[in-house]
């Protein structure tokens, strides 16, 4: 599963240009998936056991939406977008020329996330789910954000010379499509928000396009790009790729109208979150095939090809439940169950996060320059996590089938209808235990590697720095 590798490499140029943005981007991103699956532990812990709400600041609705915000904002943007930009680079063959901008970028990112996720525990959340934190948190959000698309963006549309990719594509939707929504949600949610049943339509027209809109094609972006690389084999159906991806671009906006089927709007806006709901499965079906067929599972000993085939194995399962719970007999029945809960937790963690971890024990060893060493602690890593996220998924899917089915039953009352359900959400939290262990894993390799290369590490990255630093300092000399 690893390699044995006890001398570094040098990065070529363009893994060099990406090495702090993306480093940056993806190990504060780690930082934020431990910090947010200790949150919704938290929340978990308080649903079951109310108890521990002894503080104002932690009890169960501020830890959930917290969570969330580390979760998605936290991790699985900035990783997706760390990857995103180096696979850009990468499929164009050309270097980063504006990583500073991307560096300060992300370091504003992540103080718009520790005041989302403050603000949030102090009480000024907005309630609004995917929207949970204050406006003024959004405001940096945008601001980082802003300053790594508008420095990305133009330098690598300006080189581009070669044929375009899906998964370039891929990243790029995404990255134009963010700000879209984000600024959209901050006119229409705190600046001049709208009243009544319309707070939740754009709500759930918000979260439902930051999922599918965004972190789907990011990291479907990066399980098309690296199981070509690892594979060694093109797409075995490209065209059917291309038009399952502009169909979920095309129907990711409509999702959210399936919040508010039986709701007071007019019927035709929750008919085409139906309609939105069951087309879904045809793109995520077209992109499943293209994913498994000539075998993302070859070379199953690798990590990487391990996570990616449980990360779209959990896409092509999460699109066809949507589409299933879209329809509003099925609707009807698990809406107001544990059921959606754990439709968010397969998308989350089973697909975006396992997805993105695949990426990075790909570009990682690229970006430092040596390879993972510890089978021991990649097996951990890998086991622990999707044992973790099987649990979690698997608890709250089955718990919320039971739970609609008791209560679309009128002759048992709420305590026979909640009976039983206590098991499911202790399981759900076994599995955050596991989820978070084989992340304290992954940590501790990275943790491993640095101190058994320190010396050479120290060495190779102030000769990398002074090597970077030498066209600067000639620019100023020529500018004098």
């Amino acid at each position: 599963m690893s390699a044995k590798v006890t001398h570094i490499t040098r990065p070529d140029a363009v893994d060099a240009s990406c090495r702090w943005p993306v480093l940056k981007l993806t190990l504060g991103a780690m930082a934020w998936l431990l910090a947010g699956l200790v949150l919704k532990l938290g929340s978990g812990l308080m649903l079951h056991l109310p108890a521990l709400a002894i503080c104002e600041y932690a009890n169960y609705g501020k830890l959930a939406a917290a969570a969330r915000v580390a979760l998605i904002y936290g991790f699985a943007l900035p990783a997706g977008f760390g990857i995103g930009i180096w696979l850009l680079f990468r499929s164009a063959d050309r270097p980063l020329t504006s990583g500073l901008a991307v560096l300060a970028g992300a370091v504003i990112w992540n103080l718009g996330v520790a005041a989302g996720v403050v603000g949030i525990l102090f009480g000024e959340g907005s309630g609004i789910v995917g929207f949970d934190f204050p406006g003024y948190s959004a405001s940096i959000l945008l601001a980082g954000y802003l300053l790594i698309g508008v420095s990305v963006i133009p330098a690598y549309g300006a080189g581009q010379r070669k044929g375009i990719k899906l998964s370039q594509v891929m990243v790029l939707a995404a990255a134009l499509w963010f700000p879209w929504l984000l600024t959209t949600a901050q006119v229409l949610l705190v600046w001049f928000p709208v009243r009544g049943v319309l707070t939740a339509l754009i709500g759930g027209w918000y979260f439902q396009g930051l999922l599918w809109g965004c972190l789907a094609p990011l990291t479907l972006a990066g399980l098309l790009h690296f199981r070509t690389e690892l594979n060694g084999a093109s797409m075995p159906r490209p065209a059917l790729a291309w038009f399952g991806w502009w169909g979920l671009l095309a129907v990711a906006g409509f999702v959210g109208a399936t919040t508010l089927i039986g709701g007071p709007v007019p019927a035709w806006v929750a008919s085409a979150g139906v309609v939105a709901g069951v087309l879904l499965s045809l793109p995520v079906i077209l992109l499943g095939l293209n994913l498994f067929s000539g075998g993302l599972t070859r070379h199953a000993g690798q990590p990487a090809l391990q996570l990616a085939t449980i990360s779209g194995l959990s896409f092509v399962v999460v699109g066809l439940l949507t589409a299933a719970t879209s329809l509003r007999c099925a609707n009807r029945i698990l809406r107001f169950t544990m059921f959606p809960a754990g439709l968010q937790d397969l998308f989350l963690c089973g697909f975006v996060t396992l997805g993105l971890l695949a990426g990075l024990y790909v570009i990682l060893p690229r970006l430092v320059g040596f390879a993972w060493q510890q089978a021991l602690l990649t097996y951990a890593h890998v086991g622990l996590s999707v044992m973790g996220v099987g649990l979690m998924v698997l608890s709250l899917l089955v718990g919320g089938w039971q739970q609609g089915l008791r209560l679309d039953s009128a002759t048992l009352s709420v305590s026979e209808v909640n009976a039983g359900l206590g098991k499911f959400m202790l399981l759900h939290a076994l599995g955050l235990v596991i989820l978070i262990g084989g992340q304290l894993a992954f940590v501790a390799h990275l943790a491993f590697l640095a101190s058994r290369h320190f010396p050479t590490v120290k060495e190779f990255v102030l000769s990398l720095i002074r090597e970077d630093v030498r066209p600067a300092t000639a620019w100023v000399r020529s500018a004098k």
